[in-house]
């Protein structure tokens, strides 16, 4: 199954809780990938399984580790949801794939554009629902990111390091 990963709005401070729970959970490995973070300025893992070693500042940012300790807590309460969860959350495989997108010209015309966006590969068993654009309505997935949200205390913040080497454009 192929979906389209997609951000609503662009500055995060305007996002939902669940919005940026799943930001956050969706760029688990970057985070927590010292190798792969260390110009953004830290393994695929769970949080019980990550290795030890050294950690990145935006492994040790608040909300990252409070977030951590929601996927504890889900683990051992929930273990099922928590699985799915991981499936499609934090362990996920992306691709890119191409689409022909219509779009209508200001003249008034017609025309096809060819777009590039990451596509999320999803494991058959995964048991989520999307709607047509894409978003995680339905099934463990959803109750596992609901019960993390409820765990979450205080707000979710973005590190800014994580946010600024996503977004910024390369020198």
């Amino acid at each position: 199954m192929y979906m389209v990963a997609r951000v609503i709005e662009n500055d995060p401070a305007k996002w939902s809780k669940l919005e940026k729970i799943r930001f956050l959970l969706d760029h688990w490995h970057d985070i927590f990938d010292a190798g792969l973070t260390r110009n953004m300025e830290g393994s695929r893992s769970t949080p019980s399984s990550r290795a030890p070693g050294h950690m990145t500042p935006m492994a040790r940012h608040s909300s990252v580790a409070e977030l951590e300790n929601c996927l504890r807590t889900l683990h051992d309460t929930e273990p099922e949801l928590f699985k799915h969860l991981k499936a499609y959350r934090c362990n996920v495989e992306w691709r890119n794939v191409d689409a022909h997108v219509r779009v209508r010209l200001p003249s008034g015309k017609w025309d096809t554009i060819e777009t590039r966006s990451r596509s999320r590969l999803v494991p058959r068993w995964v048991d989520v629902e999307l709607n047509k654009l894409g978003e995680v309505v339905g099934g463990k997935v959803y109750r596992a990111e609901l019960h993390l949200v409820m765990l979450f205390r205080g707000e979710v913040f973005i590190p800014d390091a994580l946010w600024k080497g996503l977004t910024a454009p390369a020198a």
